[in-house]
């Protein structure tokens, strides 16, 4: 005999596994399909000619930047340089190298920049002269850069005399000089 557990188990069965069961209206009705998801690629050629004219740009941009990052860096090198002398006066010991070594600093960035033709045989007040123009200020040949030839020329024993507000002027027209004098080869100032 079978129990009242099974006959509700058949019942069930019955039930739920014929095709009458249920709501008579639904019946046949199949699952609604989804459309494919949209793609992201872009469809027209609008776009890829947008994105052509964008990496193009972008490449010339990226060359632009590069070739002024080459074309200052000379100037970073020379402040570096400018930061060294700067430490080394400091210290007594050298101070005199120091001293000697500002008009080679200042020399040795033009010349980065410059036809040697023009810059190598400049002195006294052409070479300030000179200094002046490319930066467009006075400094050199008005201010504190006319210490620059004595610097240059001068016996070590004739420069222990000079004042450390003088050089640390003369260093700051320097530091601005080397930021904004028109680099010729370029066409570019660095502001």
């Amino acid at each position: 005999m079978l129990g009242v557990q099974c006959w509700a188990f058949i019942f069930w069965r019955i039930l739920v596994f014929t095709p009458g069961f249920g709501n008579k209206e639904i019946q046949g009705i199949k699952e609604i399909t989804l459309p494919d998801p949209v793609s992201y690629t872009p469809q027209t050629i609008g776009w890829y000619m947008l994105f052509a004219v964008l990496l193009i740009l972008s490449v010339w941009l990226g060359y632009r930047g590069y070739r002024r990052w080459m074309a200052n860096r000379y100037r970073t090198f020379a402040l570096r340089r400018l930061d060294n002398i700067e430490q080394q006066l400091r210290q007594p010991d050298t101070r005199m190298n120091a001293l000697t070594a500002i008009p080679v600093l200042i020399k040795q960035t033009a010349l980065k920049c410059y036809r040697r033709a023009e810059i190598a045989q400049m002195s006294g007040k052409e070479w300030l002269a000179f200094l002046d123009k490319s930066y467009g200020g006075t400094g050199f040949s008005l201010g504190v850069g006319q210490l620059l030839p004595d610097l240059s020329y001068q016996a070590s024993a004739n420069l222990e005399g000079v004042e450390d507000l003088k050089v640390g002027e003369l260093l700051s027209l320097i530091k601005i000089w080397i930021r904004k004098h028109k680099n010729k080869e370029y066409g570019m100032t660095n502001n």
